[in-house]
């Protein structure tokens, strides 16, 4: 079975979206995060992560804290560099993601029929909020800007 899980979970590159946030000067770390994304998700080490997490019976907060760590994981090495990811690209970086983890939980058949949009929305506005504990050193002008960003997008998740 792990080999078909591993197989079910395979990258579907023509469905990940290469359209970059609608502000152009952002293309390249935006495109940056995405594919430093993906080499983990995708990764025999992240699907194996992401099953385990699954198999606890709460989908939405594993999709969630395997999303906000892999988000983090991205943008730490940008922020120790001195350079600034704003948080317009965070969040449609991370609505990208949510997308691509849930997508694996889904073919792995870890999402309860009929529950996959709540679960999803849950996820991303669970990431997002775990983002923000993770980022306690963001001015509060940014964290406020973040939670607001957060509760037009996801209906929630206050970081």
């Amino acid at each position: 079975m792990n080999g078909l899980m591993q197989q079910q979970m395979a990258p579907q590159q023509e469905q990940m979206p290469e359209q970059a946030p609608q502000e152009g000067r952002h293309v390249g770390p935006y495109k940056s995060i995405i594919e430093m994304a993906k080499q983990v998700i995708y990764s025999e080490e992240g699907v194996n992560i992401l099953k385990q997490a699954l198999s606890a019976g709460d989908p939405a907060g594993a999709i969630a804290q395997m999303v906000a760590q892999i988000v983090q994981q991205v943008i730490q090495p940008i922020k120790e560099a001195g350079k600034d990811v704003p948080e317009r690209m965070i969040t449609a970086a991370m609505i990208e993601i949510v997308a691509m983890v849930s997508e694996l939980a889904y073919k792995g058949g870890y999402l309860p029929e009929g529950q996959e949009q709540e679960i999803v929305k849950e996820a991303a506005g669970g990431a997002m909020a775990m983002l923000g504990e993770m980022n306690q050193d963001m001015p509060s002008g940014k964290r406020q800007q973040f939670a607001q960003i957060a509760e037009g997008v996801f209906g929630g998740g206050e970081a």
